[in-house]
């Protein structure tokens, strides 16, 4: 718990350098870590190496204090840099982080195979380039040259779950405020995503994660990811304000600048979505500001998700409600490509100054615009007959008017912000009550032990719906 400072590198507020093999847990640290060399950490200053297999572990740990490393790379609320096999679950950051390059409210730079599971970063983060609310970079460099393919489209079908050399990010947050000042690459989640392979089970993963601070830099900017170049997106969301804080370029409400490169990397976003305001000068888009690939015409794929936020641009013609902006080497064509359209479609509110480029037909399902989305009303995307072909509203999606403003939320990964909770033991059952800040009534979710359900008398309501297995969720 005591605040500290050092001149050196690899400082961090439980321990300085974690290798290999070593597993901490329950654990914690509280006070501030203050340093004029890199590689700082809130927890740890330095994690990992190791690439022979060996893992090291942290769960059950937290740290609370602000981390500060005025000029300096490599700067995280929990860890400043980690790499080769580094597990990190259940564990949290809540200070205040600022640095220069690659800092992150959770972890500065995670490199190869690090993965991080239930854990978030609440602090705001302050820095140049690469700065990101949970982690200022990803970088994944293992080389390969096999493709798995299928459906006849490079990757479709694909299963890489858990590969073994990437970093991993699941169930994982950021709510604190991002800023770059005068750099690049900043994400509400995460500010880069670098994965310098073209094997596609090597994609770095973001699974069921979000992040709901304002973000802001001077060029390619995210609400949840600023830079992506090999990445695989899922079930993800970002609901902060996105803009450039030097009317630049290359802005978007989820990803700022999505690209392939001549390694032939791929990047898949798919059930996801974004709902911030975004502005600034060209390729401004309300899910991705900018999309460019050199190598080939299928290697960006955004299936089933959508925006919504307003989009301002200095340029209009490439700002616009999905995509600012669609680049290609000449050889290949689009570089956004959504396996049949129609059977996963995205789309986008086609209001104000949403929608300044050349659009189609706003009720046509047949004909996507060349942002990559279909234009629609806010009354359109709060009706679940607009999601057509594969929109999955059983197990990924739903629809409730007082949540996430009527448009449809990720059933697995909605954050609400709530009060009054209480837990009742009787019956067999476990009645759990609360307020969330935007609703007029309460909910109730009721986990029966028994096999007989609970019923709506029980609870003194009106309605229930099963939503899992011996799991009753009730709204007053």
């Amino acid at each position: 718990t005591t605040n500290g400072y050092s001149t050196g590198a690899n400082i961090g507020g439980f321990v300085g350098t974690m290798f290999s093999g070593v597993t901490i847990e329950d654990s914690y640290a509280t006070g501030a870590v203050t340093s004029a060399g890199s590689q700082v950490g809130g927890f740890a200053g330095y994690a990992g190496h190791n690439s022979t297999g060996v893992p090291s572990y942290i769960k059950r740990s937290y740290a609370t204090g602000a981390v500060s490393a005025a000029g300096k790379n490599y700067v995280g609320g929990f860890i400043g840099y980690g790499e080769y096999y580094l597990r990190v679950e259940d564990s949290y950051a809540t200070g205040v982080v600022n640095g220069a390059s690659y800092v992150g409210g959770f972890i500065g730079e995670t490199d190869h195979s690090d993965y991080f599971i239930r854990s978030y970063a609440k602090g705001t983060v302050n820095g140049t380039s690469r700065v990101g609310g949970f982690a200022g970079r990803a970088y994944s460099s293992n080389t390969s040259n096999s493709c798995e393919s299928g459906a006849g489209v490079c990757g479709n079908n694909y299963s890489a779950d858990s590969a073994p050399y990437i970093p991993s990010f699941s169930y994982v947050s950021a709510s604190g405020n991002v800023t770059g000042t005068g750099g690049s690459y900043v994400g509400g989640l995460i500010g880069s995503v670098d994965e310098a392979t073209n094997h596609l089970s090597y994609l770095i993963k973001v699974n069921e994660s979000f992040a709901t601070g304002n973000v802001q830099g001077a060029s390619i900017v995210g609400g949840l990811v600023g830079y992506a170049n090999g990445i695989r997106v899922e079930e993800s969301y970002a609901s902060g304000t996105v803009a450039s804080n030097a009317n630049d370029n290359s802005i978007g409400g989820l990803i700022g600048y999505v690209e392939t490169t001549s390694g032939s990397t791929y990047n898949f976003i798919f059930d996801s979505y974004a709902t911030g305001n975004v502005s600034g000068n060209s390729r401004i888009g309300g899910f991705i500001g900018e999309a460019y690939t050199q190598t080939c015409q299928q290697c960006i794929q955004i299936n089933r998700s959508y925006s919504k936020g307003a989009v301002t641009g200095t340029n209009e013609t490439t700002s616009n409600g999905f995509v600012g902006s669609i680049r290609y080497h000449s050889s290949y064509g689009y570089s956004i490509y959504s396996v049949a359209n129609s059977s996963n479609p995205s789309f986008y509110i086609n209001a104000g100054n949403n929608n300044n480029g050349t659009t189609s037909d706003a009720g046509s399902l047949d004909n996507v615009d060349y942002t990559g989305g279909y234009p629609k009303t806010l009354a359109q995307l709060q009706a679940q007959g607009t999601f057509t072909g594969n929109w999955d509203f059983q197990n990924v999606w739903a629809i409730d008017p007082i949540v996430n403003g009527g448009t449809p939320h990720l059933r697995r990964n909605t954050a609400e912000e709530v009060t009054g909770l209480t837990a009742v033991a009787f019956n067999n059952t476990i009645l759990l009550r609360w307020r969330g800040k935007d609703m007029e009534n309460g909910y109730v979710v009721v986990a029966a032990q028994g096999a007989t359900a609970p019923t709506a008398a029980d609870c003194s309501t009106n309605s229930a719906i099963d939503v899992g297995a011996n799991t009753f969720y009730y709204h007053n």
